[in-house]
């Protein structure tokens, strides 16, 4: 076998290579052009926008469409009181909400008492007759943290992208109680009147301050008057 013909030989086969990587690479082009997916930023951005929770709308409609629909379960602050102070474990197995493991809790409350007094940060009621001092204090300036989101019992962290995501569902729950609930209470109350309550409690089981017990309002009736 002469050098020409090997020379010849060795410089197809490396035209046989290179024809072979060339049509590697043509394959792989081809490959990567049906896979990738190409769109308008905004358009990309307007999609992006539309799977985020808006905490606004959603505090909306979880206020009026479940939470003032399931008030029926709140318990009465008087038999809850009385828990607090005699049976803490059986108030925290029977009403308390709790998110993870902690030892505050939330309860949702209801009940009826008289006015005994006004001040800048809410309103003192007796629920006994007749009382030694006022067993709740309506909260009508600190409207604030995650008392009435838990005290439901309707949310789960589960159900949320994020922490964050979970705490701007309180934000906005607590902005609808102090740009609606609160004006239509502070504008109704007058020392002696008759009310009705329903709102959430936060009580931790190892410092209980329930002297007066603290209630962030949700619902709450003068007379034939409600306001929520």
């Amino acid at each position: 076998m002469s050098m020409e013909f090997l020379s010849k030989l060795i410089e197809k086969l490396r035209v046989l290579v290179k024809l072979r990587y060339l049509v590697y690479a043509v394959l792989t082009g081809i490959v990567l052009y049906h896979s990738v997916y190409f769109e308008p930023l905004d358009q990309h951005q307007l999609q992006q926008n539309q799977g985020e929770l808006q905490p606004a709308e959603f505090a909306r409609d979880f206020w009026e469409n479940r939470l003032l629909k399931n008030l029926e379960r709140a318990v009465s602050a008087s038999k809850l009181i009385h828990l607090f102070k005699n049976d803490m474990a059986t108030a925290v197995q029977q009403y308390g909400q709790t998110l993870g493991i902690s030892s505050t809790h939330s309860y949702l409350v209801q009940g009826q008492g008289r006015i005994t007094a006004v001040n800048n940060n809410g309103v003192e009621i007796n629920i006994e007759a007749p009382p030694d001092s006022p067993e709740v204090f309506i909260e009508t300036r600190d409207i604030f943290g995650n008392a009435v989101r838990d005290a439901s019992g309707l949310l789960n962290i589960d159900d949320f992208r994020s922490t964050m995501e979970f705490n701007a569902i309180s934000v906005e729950i607590n902005k609808i109680i102090r740009e609606e609930v609160v004006p239509e209470i502070l504008q109704e109350t007058e020392v002696g009147r008759s009310i009705r309550f329903v709102g959430a409690a936060e009580v931790n089981e190892d410092n209980p301050e329930i002297s007066p017990l603290h209630i962030v309002p949700i619902q709450v009736q003068f007379g034939d008057r409600q306001i929520s």
